[in-house]
């Protein structure tokens, strides 16, 4: 009789856990002690005034390091950061941010000296300095003016490394996992809150690209493990679920839900016929292909062979005519275009080609210098010649913005996990335990890498009541997948995130 029941427990659990919003519980994070910053490693802190857009006051800038734990507690990394404060402010009702960029392996460079820092590397939407410019000016869209900011390396990125300087890319793979690489960062902004004292102060976590997928899971972290509940979520052009950006001729639905974007692309370089120049003509003409990508277009993709001649003739008329791609090239391709092919083939016989990241801008054929390999490597020179000359960090360590190492080698799903990597059931969790959290998703309407329908898609599977629903705000702005490199988008998204983190909290149920 007790085997009876001991398999009748075990039948229970395994029904529950198929029931959807049924969470197992998390297991709990090995109590460990991180041991304090080494002297050795060296801060630097400067006093700068901010003076810009109306605005003047006095901030502190500190770059340091940081130890956090892995999850064993077996290597502790050393996790760089350059933080933030207004001089004067109320820290214990002044907002506080922490920024992450994605890849994974990308520093937050990316966001720190291209969006959100006071200082602002001047480079342009193709990732290059901009001629006549300085390589480091003020920032006139600074978050500073509303928030204190944290700018945080990931291990393997930045000048994060494994402690004792030890640069053994074993040890750093400790952390280069999708569960072990959210737990430590979560660890990190607890443990920064409790040195600074800032625990009380209303928390917000920015996350671009990859960073958006680590801040989805941060939020219910934070709330589960260290009882410190985020006020809001800010994701730029980020990652939820990779399987609704899969680039796979067996899944329909991702391959429709870069429709949108393609349409948008094809406006932009007047590669559609009979639609007006003004963005109210674009928007609706955006809007019809969303609707074609979800309906007629999907049932159309997901049929596949069983597809009626004449269906199919339809379907690819539809696609050639959002895509401004031939009719010819998109039946040889049964209309599953993936967006490398989209890229090559838009401007096809001009010997350019649109750039991934931002297809508002285009690159000579063959040209694998621009890019995001370019960005990258102005914009690590940009912030050693900024924590050099102007925070006085002294330090040997190159600056890595981009590691291709650690986004070959990420473990993105546990072992025994099968399918794609999705953060949305962790965002799900987050909102529906915390009835305060907010979210703001931003995107790019040229992105080929993150496509914005991708998010409203993923957002619209979360089955959320409601007041929950009500929580998500979305934005659409000119540019890719650093939008903020357009100065008319950057002044835009600045804008949206002032309003957002001024937004009084929704009220309890």
């Amino acid at each position: 009789m007790p085997r009876f029941w001991l398999a009748l427990a075990v039948l229970v659990l395994a029904a529950a856990a198929a029931v959807p919003g049924w969470t197992q519980p998390v297991p709990a994070v090995p109590a460990i002690t991180a041991p304090e910053p080494r002297a050795a490693i060296g801060t630097a802190t400067a006093g700068r005034r901010f003076a810009a857009d109306g605005q003047d006051f006095a901030y502190t800038v500190r770059a340091a390091w940081q130890p956090v734990p892995s999850l064993t507690g077996a290597v502790t990394g050393e996790v760089f950061h350059v933080a933030y404060t207004r001089d004067g402010a109320a820290a214990p009702t002044r907002p506080i941010l922490f920024a992450f960029n994605g890849g994974p392996g990308a520093s937050s460079v990316y966001l720190h000296l291209g969006a959100m820092g006071p200082r602002r590397a001047a480079v342009g939407p193709d990732g290059t300095l901009q001629p006549g410019q300085p390589m480091l000016v003020d920032n006139a869209e600074s978050w500073l003016s509303f928030a204190d900011m944290v700018f945080v390396d990931p291990v393997g990125t930045g000048l994060s490394r494994i402690a004792g300087g030890a640069t053994n890319s074993e040890d750093a793979r400790a952390f280069w996992d999708v569960e072990i690489d959210a737990r430590s960062m979560a660890r990190f902004v607890r443990d920064f809150l409790q040195r600074t004292g800032r625990r009380e102060s209303p928390l917000y976590l920015v996350g671009e690209s990859y960073g958006g997928f680590r801040v989805a899971r941060m939020a219910r972290m934070l709330s589960e493990f260290h009882g410190i509940r985020p006020a809001g979520l800010v994701m730029v052009s980020p990652v939820l679920d990779r399987g609704a950006m899969a680039v796979d001729p067996f899944m329909p639905v991702p391959a429709m839900l870069r429709l949108p974007t393609y349409a948008a692309i094809a406006w932009r370089h007047e590669r559609v016929a009979g639609v007006g120049r003004d963005a109210a003509a674009r928007d609706l003409f955006v809007a019809e292909a969303e609707r074609f990508a979800l309906g007629d277009g999907l049932i159309a993709a997901s049929a596949g062979d069983a597809l009626s001649v004449d269906r199919r003739k339809a379907f690819h008329a539809g696609m050639a005519r959002f895509t401004g791609l031939s009719l010819e090239d998109i039946a040889r391709r049964d209309g599953v275009i993936g967006p490398d092919v989209f890229a090559a083939m838009l401007l096809a016989g001009s010997g350019r080609v649109l750039g991934l990241y931002d297809a508002s801008v285009t690159l000579p054929r063959g040209d694998r210098t621009s890019g995001l390999r370019g960005l990258g490597s102005t914009l690590g020179t940009a912030i050693e010649t900024y924590l050099r000359d102007e925070v006085g960090l002294a330090t040997s360590g190159k600056y890595v913005p981009l590691n291709f190492q650690t986004s070959r080698d990420w473990q993105w799903l546990g072992r025994g996990d099968f399918g794609y990597p999705n953060a949305a059931p962790r965002l799900r969790e987050a909102l529906m335990a915390d009835a305060a959290l907010r979210v703001l998703i931003v995107h790019g309407r040229y992105d080929l890498v993150t496509p914005f329908a991708s998010s409203t898609w993923t957002v619209a599977q979360l089955r959320l009541p409601p007041a929950r629903r009500a929580a998500i705000r979305f934005g659409l702005f000119e540019g890719g997948h650093m939008m903020y490199l357009h100065d008319e988008s950057r002044r835009g998204l600045t804008a949206t995130a002032r309003e957002f983190i001024a937004q009084p909290a929704p009220a309890a149920p």
